[in-house]
């Protein structure tokens, strides 16, 4: 059964999603998320979203995907799984909730937002052979990652966003910089050394690497002598928590910096300017997040007007690349499911399928052409997916995303107090 999507918005743990089994709309959930959202008639995946939006864009996906009839004769539903509340990771048992979805009800392939996240799951899915899929996992160890070719991401890596913010500090002047993060953090510490490389690459000075305690989310005035050294004209804070680096930066009041501070996608999140006791001191601070999408990019315009329609808001980072994460899913699903005469493809079927559906040769769809793209697969063709996020997109033999390679610039604004969109990196990465 079908709920509508504008039902999905309640329950902090545990979150009703299209498929779920109950027949009642208005009956209590139980605590148990499988028991409300399993459904055996459906091609079931695991959804463990980082921001109820997201959640939401992927939902979106899927009343598409379900418009055009489904994967292999039945419709696609989604477990979706909260363990997330504001500055707070973990509400449930990651590892256990991923190994009851693989042991007890047989998900092939699971969903994500994190690299912290995407790395726990994989502990869980990769020795199982099952498919993990992230919407917004960019830490540049998920690249190396000992995965047996089973974890894709839609993302680019950080390899590529330490690089944009190093260019931006680098062209606004700055000569030296520092950059901090949380000890054990691997999006944190990656971005950091990739940041760190390509600015001392330009000619710059890398004035400290500060790694912070894992518990640390106040009281920094001890890191400030390293952080803020004399002569320090930008820094970095690669930290995954938005509220974290708020607080920092509020602390550091007395320290009388005149630099600039330079974010990444994680720190600079929703609420972040919120946070801030004084917006001005971010004066020639730049931001970079990958791009929502390519501006002006058909398949792009499309997602957003759908999303607005839908939603009556303006979709958020990662939406886009949640939204294309079940597009390109779905394709998989059903070029499985036909290259193996099954309606139930495992994971090493879906890995099989990954590439062939989102790299070429194979007719270009976007998902603006889901319903004809899974009709080509029934029939026997191959399609080419390009998303929302990219107009030219592919996965490499790391599973790391390929082709246009699309950054959204922001810059402070005095007159807004704001970070305001300025413009957009566009990196050509062949494949």
């Amino acid at each position: 059964m079908k709920y509508p999507l504008g039902m999905l918005f309640f329950s902090l743990l545990f979150l009703s999603a299209c498929g779920g089994g109950s027949s009642d709309n208005t009956q209590t959930l139980a605590f148990d998320p499988f028991v409300d959202q399993y459904d055996a008639n459906s091609y079931n995946m695991g959804l463990f979203p980082l921001y109820p939006y997201r959640r939401d864009s992927s939902l979106l996906a899927i009343e598409q995907i379900n418009a055009s009839g489904g994967v292999l004769e039945q419709p696609l539903n989604l477990v979706s799984v909260s363990f997330q509340i504001p500055d707070a990771f973990e509400t449930i048992d990651l590892q256990d909730t991923a190994r009851r979805m693989i042991e007890d009800y047989q998900i092939q392939l699971l969903a994500t937002g994190s690299s912290f996240v995407a790395l726990k799951l994989a502990e869980i899915t990769v020795p199982r052979q099952k498919i993990l899929l992230a919407d917004s996992a960019t830490s540049p160890s998920l690249t190396t990652l000992e995965d047996d070719d089973l974890v894709f991401r839609i993302p680019p890596s950080d390899a590529f966003a330490g690089q944009v913010l190093a260019a931006l500090a680098w062209a606004s002047g700055a000569q030296t910089c520092s950059t901090v993060f949380i000890d054990g953090d691997s999006y944190g510490a990656s971005l950091s050394d990739e940041f760190n490389k390509e600015f001392t690459q330009l000619g710059g000075k890398i004035s400290a690497q500060v790694a912070l305690p894992q518990e640390q989310s106040t009281g920094f005035s001890a890191f400030f002598p390293q952080i803020y050294a004399t002569g320090t004209d930008c820094v970095l804070p690669a930290l995954l928590r938005s509220t974290t680096a708020a607080t920092l930066i509020n602390e550091s009041v007395s320290v009388g910096f005149q630099g600039a501070y330079f974010f990444s996608d994680a720190a600079f999140a929703q609420g972040f300017i919120d946070s801030i006791a004084d917006p001005d001191r971010l004066q020639g601070s730049f931001a970079v997040t990958p791009g929502f999408g390519l501006q002006e990019a058909p398949e792009y315009l499309y997602f957003v007007d759908l999303y607005r329609s839908r939603f009556g808001s303006e979709p958020r980072n990662y939406a886009a690349h949640a939204f294309d994460m079940m597009m390109v899913a779905s394709l998989a699903i059903e070029r499985a499911g036909r290259e193996n005469a099954t309606h139930h493809p495992d994971g090493v079927m879906l890995r099989d399928s990954l590439r062939a559906v989102m790299n070429p040769p194979g007719t270009p769809i976007g998902p603006s052409q889901i319903a004809t793209g899974l009709e080509l697969l029934r029939n026997g063709d191959e399609v080419d997916f390009h998303g929302a996020t990219n107009a030219a997109m592919a996965w490499d033999e790391n599973g790391d995303v390929a082709g246009q390679i699309v950054y959204d610039v922001y810059q402070y604004s005095a007159t807004a107090r704001d970070m305001v969109p300025n413009r957009q990196f566009v990196i050509e990465r062949s494949f």
